[in-house]
């Protein structure tokens, strides 16, 4: 009996020590490199506005991405330039917090959207993180929290799905 619980402890941790989200709370989870799948603004598709691209005669995409460090929330457009460095910013984040025990849980985004140089704001935001799926709804206005997961008014809507485990850099 005691083999047979020890062999099913032993199991059930290695089993939850390869869940980066079983052990960590959701902060250490989304620490990687997301790629921005789906982008929505006013109901609409605005992926072009985070450097979307794809190439017409061989269809490559070029996908803009969110790289989220233990410190910093970023954007990196399509060609691998940060959001900020492009002079207007749709989701210029520099840091976040998350209330895992809110219902849905809450992000706090920190940073702007407009012009380079805009007095910081902080954005409310819900969020889900499922495996390797992370989805965010904030108001672009900075006035109030989303209470459902769907881009309409002054609300915007990321779909993002993690490419790496680590955060990667901005090209250079």
């Amino acid at each position: 009996m005691k083999h047979i619980l020890f062999s099913t402890l032993s199991f059930t941790l290695a089993f939850l020590a390869g869940s980066p989200t079983a052990l960590a709370g959701d902060r250490d989870a989304m620490v990687g490199t997301w790629k921005i799948a789906e982008f929505q603004d006013d109901g609409r598709d605005r992926m072009s506005r985070l450097g979307y691209k794809k190439d017409k005669k061989t269809g490559d995409e070029k996908f803009p991405s969110l790289v989220v460090s233990k410190d910093e929330i970023q954007v990196l457009r399509g060609d691998g330039k940060r959001e900020l460095k492009n002079g207007l910013s749709n989701c210029a984040w520099k840091r976040c917090t998350l209330d895992e025990s809110a219902s849905p849980k809450t992000i706090d985004l920190v940073g702007f959207a407009g012009k380079e140089g805009d007095q910081e704001k902080t954005y409310l935001a819900l969020y889900t993180l499922e495996g390797d799926k992370l989805t965010i709804c904030y108001r672009e206005t900075g006035k109030g929290r989303p209470t459902k997961f769907e881009s309409d008014g002054d609300m915007n809507l990321m779909v993002c799905e993690r490419i790496a485990a680590e955060p990667v850099g901005e090209d250079k």
